[in-house]
């Protein structure tokens, strides 16, 4: 399996920020990406306080998913 083909099978699974800006060059808030691959689902979460663009990432691995109550159990590193 190329790199390629498991690129065709990882899909978008979700995204939430609640970063805002007052001026257009700072901003403040988290970013949560998700991605599925499989049965697995994988992301990164980032925080940004200051400068727009300078985020401090995780990616963020053991994901768990209740489709039912729409609750995430992750842990990022």
């Amino acid at each position: 399996m190329t790199a390629f083909d498991i690129e065709k099978e990882v899909k978008t699974f979700g995204f939430y920020s609640n970063e805002k800006s007052n001026d257009g060059e700072h901003s403040k808030g988290y970013t949560l990406q998700l991605w599925k691959y499989r049965n697995t689902l994988i992301g990164k979460l980032s925080y940004n306080e200051g400068l727009i663009g300078d985020q401090i990432s995780n990616y963020i691995s053991n994901v768990k998913y209740n489709s039912e109550k729409k609750h995430f159990i992750l842990k990022a590193f």
